[in-house]
């Protein structure tokens, strides 16, 4: 175990070197959300005031040598026959995801962690929501129901995620008991009593959320609906656990709720939409909507599933929760 260690330890030294101190700069940098290493080499940062390149620059062979680096801490490869890989960055714990031929020339996109939380008042100043929509998410959460927040890529998911947790506090008593699962660690979770569960090779979220049973919590916080955990996930708030938040891909409210079904679809269960409609009471909808403006796209309450659709109340705010 210790001459592991020492293996990784030293390969964390030879990343650092591989990606130099230019590059070192921007993940150290408290605005930057993605870095991406494009296959000519260029390097690109997303930030909380847009998109924009960098001076930073690395060799196609540097960008493939990093890839090969990160799979191998991992004790995994990335050659033409697995050339895709998903893994966590060892210098900070960040996402990453890199790629290499034959899929595309080398590539890889760190997305990093929250610097900050945002409270959910700044965000109302910034314009991200109002007012009266924030004061819909609070009474359907203390109602003891459930927040779906659906969007795009960047779009502000786990952001409203992060400035939503403190307030349970509020909402529920400084006791509150808070779970989270994610594929891989973003959200800061700042409550005090909390387990932040993040997925390994070995154990994965869907697994993680069958635990989460035995870990008595209040609420659960599932970091974004990527598969069949929804299944788990719908079991989960069927159960007492109201006052729950998940993420998950969608450009609208429909959208968002029939990706939720066409996930319980590909884990073996079909016809699944109502049991979806009866845990899920509000899908809130972010976009992006300029480079450095993030709000609330469409909000909408779920009243239930019939004659094959969900019912759907859009709502912008203000409006009493039943």
């Amino acid at each position: 175990m210790l001459m592991m260690n020492e293996q990784k330890e030293d390969l964390k030294r030879t990343l650092r070197e591989d990606i130099g101190p230019a590059f070192s700069e921007l993940l150290a940098g408290p605005d930057v959300i993605d870095i991406h290493a494009n296959p000519d080499g260029r390097v690109w940062i997303d930030t909380l005031k847009g998109r924009k390149p960098t001076d930073v620059a690395l060799t196609p062979e540097r960008i493939e040598l990093i890839i090969r680096h990160v799979a191998s801490y991992h004790g995994r490869v990335c050659n033409e026959d697995f050339p895709s890989l998903r893994a966590v960055f060892p210098l900070g714990g960040e996402r990453f995801q890199g790629g290499r031929p034959p899929i595309a020339s080398p590539h890889f996109t760190i997305r990093k962690h929250l610097q900050k939380v945002i409270p959910v008042s700044e965000l109302v100043q910034q314009e991200t929501l109002t007012q009266a929509q924030a004061n819909v998410i609070f009474s359907v959460l203390k109602a003891r129901q459930n927040v779906i927040f659906a969007g795009m890529t960047l779009s502000g998911k786990t952001v409203m995620v992060d400035s939503i947790l403190p307030e349970y506090l509020t909402l529920f008593g400084p006791s509150v008991r808070v779970v989270t699962i994610e594929d891989t660690r973003e959200l800061i979770g700042a409550v005090d009593n909390i387990v932040m569960k993040e997925a390994s090779a070995q154990w994965g979220v869907q697994e993680l959320a069958r635990d989460t049973w035995r870990e008595s919590p209040d609420v659960v916080i599932l970091g974004e609906v990527r598969g069949a955990e929804v299944i788990e996930l719908v079991k989960i708030l069927s159960s007492g656990h109201g006052g729950s938040m998940c993420t998950v891909h969608g450009g609208s409210v429909r959208e968002a709720l029939g990706r939720m079904e066409m996930l319980a679809m590909e884990g073996g269960l079909m016809n699944y939409a109502q049991r979806i409609a009866s845990v899920v009471h509000l899908v809130v909808v972010m976009e992006r909507a300029a480079s450095d403006k993030w709000r609330v796209k469409e909000m909408a309450r779920v009243m239930g599933w019939k004659d094959g659709e969900y019912l759907i109340a859009p709502t912008e705010g203000g409006m009493p929760i039943n």
